[in-house]
C-alpha cells in the first residue's frame, strides 16, 4: 500500500459526494459508491421514496431493503479506517472525538489499534485499568508514523451484528446479500450456503476479473491495428491519386 500517496489524498476518499464532508455512519450501494447514511436516506426521501434506489454519484438502480429502512444497507467498513485515518492526520487542526465519553480532545488523544476508538487523557486512564486490555497497542495521536496509518487502515473488520461484536469478518456469504460474516453467523444463519474465506473469495474474484478485462483488451487491440491498416491504405491511395 502506497501510505504517502493515501495520505496526500485521504480526505477526497473519505468524503461524501453529497454532502461533501467527511462521510459519518458510512453505507455502499451495490456499484460500491459509498455515502453517509443520512445522506442516502434525505436523497431517497426528495426523490419520492420509490422502491428502487437511485445512486447519487453513477445513478444506477437498486433495490431497498426488504425492511424498507436504509439503515439495513451494508456498512463501509473499509472506509471507517480511512476516516479514523484523516482524523488522526488533521487532529492539530480538528481534534478527535473520544470514543467513550464523545467530547472532543485536546492534542494529547490517544488511539487505541485494538480497540479501533480514540480515547481523551481520563478516559484512557480507564481504559488501562482494565485487565483484558493490558496488551492493547495504544499510540498517541501526535506520534502517528507511516506504517501506523497503515495498520489503521488496514485493521480488523468486526461483526454488526448484536451478540457478534468481538468476532472478525472472515467469511464471505456466496448465497445472501450482506456477504462478509463472522464465525458465529456462519454458525448460526449460513447452513448449507457456500461460504469461503474472505481472502479466498478476493483471489477468486480478482482472477475472474482479470478474465473478464482480457477479452476487451484483445478486442481493442485488434481494432486498433485495422485502424493502422486502415490509415496505412488510406495514406497509399491518397499518394496514387496525386501520381494520376
Amino acid at each position: 500500500m502506497d501510505i504517502p500517496k493515501l495520505l496526500f489524498n485521504l480526505r477526497e476518499e473519505a468524503s461524501c459526494p453529497v454532502c461533501q464532508d467527511i462521510l459519518r455512519d458510512p453505507r455502499y450501494l451495490p456499484g460500491l459508491h459509498s455515502f453517509c447514511l443520512n445522506c442516502l436516506i434525505n436523497w431517497h426521501r426528495a426523490s419520492g421514496g420509490e422502491v428502487n434506489l437511485r445512486c447519487p454519484k453513477c445513478q444506477g438502480r437498486s433495490r431497498v431493503p426488504a425492511s424498507g429502512d436504509l439503515k439495513d444497507l451494508p456498512t463501509s467498513f473499509f472506509l471507517s479506517g480511512f476516516i479514523d485515518a484523516l482524523a488522526i492526520k488533521e487532529s492539530d487542526k480538528t481534534h478527535v472525538t473520544c470514543g467513550n465519553c464523545d467530547k472532543k480532545s485536546s492534542k494529547a488523544s490517544y488511539y487505541c489499534f485494538e480497540c479501533c476508538k480514540f480515547y481523551c487523557d481520563e478516559c484512557l486512564n480507564g481504559h488501562n485499568i482494565i485487565r483484558s486490555y493490558k496488551d492493547h497497542r495504544v499510540l498517541a495521536v501526535k506520534d502517528f508514523q507511516e506504517k501506523d496509518y497503515e495498520v489503521v487502515v488496514k485493521r480488523p473488520v468486526f461483526c454488526s451484528r448484536k451478540g457478534h461484536e468481538k468476532e472478525e469478518l472472515t467469511f464471505f456469504c456466496k448465497i445472501c446479500p450482506e456477504n462478509s460474516v463472522c464465525q458465529t453467523c456462519v454458525i448460526s444463519d449460513h447452513a448449507g450456503h457456500k461460504v469461503p474465506l474472505i481472502q479466498e473469495e478476493a483471489e477468486a474474484q480478482k482472477i475472474e476479473l482479470a478474465g473478464l478485462t482480457e477479452t476487451p483488451k484483445k478486442t481493442l487491440n485488434a481494432k486498433m491495428k485495422m485502424v493502422t491498416q486502415i490509415d496505412e491504405e488510406y495514406a497509399s491511395l491518397f499518394n496514387e491519386a496525386k501520381t494520376c
